[in-house]
């Protein structure tokens, strides 16, 4: 919808724009949930929750009418094949989709990790899993911040590439840390890191796929974070059966190397 409702020349920053909301939400929600949580009890959270639901539906329906495209009658599956086929002939859309599926299957389950490191690396209570996911939602609410203020002629493919390598580098750094404290700074340079997937990656994608097709390519896209299990499960197996920071230590050198190799081997991406 976004690329309906804004012209190219913008649709980097009004993506950015829109994940550097999800990214405050990301810092606020955990610590106004808790506060409203301790005052007045799992009841009134949840009133609270829903009450910001019927909000966001009221809000939604400010945003202006747009036409839709005329397609004509078509299946579902055969929208599904043309999405992929058309995903296979644009190698640029193509890239950009590696990456994020990089993303999903490496950088995404580390999360689900957090409170194993937390436990057995740090010493603490899973409590301190709070402060940490926090300080990924900072991390890309600053970068996406940053990211809204590109424009097409600040290399912004090469901006992706350095976040991805960054999110690798951060994974990396956590599985060699033994203290909470530098974790927490390195939650920080994890969103920075996650920035780039959040609001480049796909603003990129929107831009590279004509209006047809477009709906039909954020749908593959989409389909990235239901593969976030295909990641976590051998994360998990590893951890189960060896350690939490041999995990991350793979996951991380996994996705570093990855976007290397991207940077590397193909310059669809640092052309953008």
């Amino acid at each position: 919808m976004i690329g309906q409702l804004v012209d190219e020349d913008h649709l980097t920053n009004a993506v950015a724009l829109n994940a550097s909301g999800m990214s405050l939400m990301t810092v606020a929600a955990p610590g106004i949930g808790g506060l409203i949580y301790g005052l007045a009890g799992p009841a009134t959270t949840y009133y609270v929750m829903a009450a910001l639901t019927v909000v966001a539906l009221i809000l939604t329906s400010w945003v202006p009418g747009m036409a839709p495209v005329a397609l004509g009658k078509r299946r579902m599956w055969s929208d599904i094949k043309e999405g992929l086929v058309y995903t296979k002939h644009n190698r640029t859309v193509l890239v950009l989709l590696l990456i994020a599926l990089s993303t999903a299957l490496l950088a995404m389950p580390f999360r689900t990790l957090l409170p194993v490191q937390i436990e057995e690396v740090f010493k603490l209570e899973v409590e301190a899993l709070g402060l940490l996911l926090s300080m990924i939602g900072v991390g890309a609410l600053i970068g996406s911040l940053f990211i809204a203020s590109l424009s097409k002629n600040n290399h912004r493919g090469w901006v992706l590439l350095i976040t991805s390598m960054l999110s690798g580098v951060a994974i990396l750094l956590a599985a060699d840390t033994t203290s909470y404290a530098v974790a927490v700074g390195i939650m920080l340079l994890l969103g920075l890191g996650d920035s780039g997937r959040r609001a480049l990656n796909s603003s990129l994608i929107m831009e590279q796929t004509d209006d047809e097709h477009r709906g039909r390519v954020m749908g593959v896209y989409m389909m990235n974070f239901g593969l976030i299990p295909l990641g976590a499960l051998p994360l998990g197996f590893i951890t189960a059966s060896f350690d939490v920071r041999l995990a991350f230590a793979l996951a991380g050198g996994g996705l570093l190397a990855a976007a290397i190799g991207y940077t590397v081997f193909t310059d669809k991406v640092r052309r953008l």
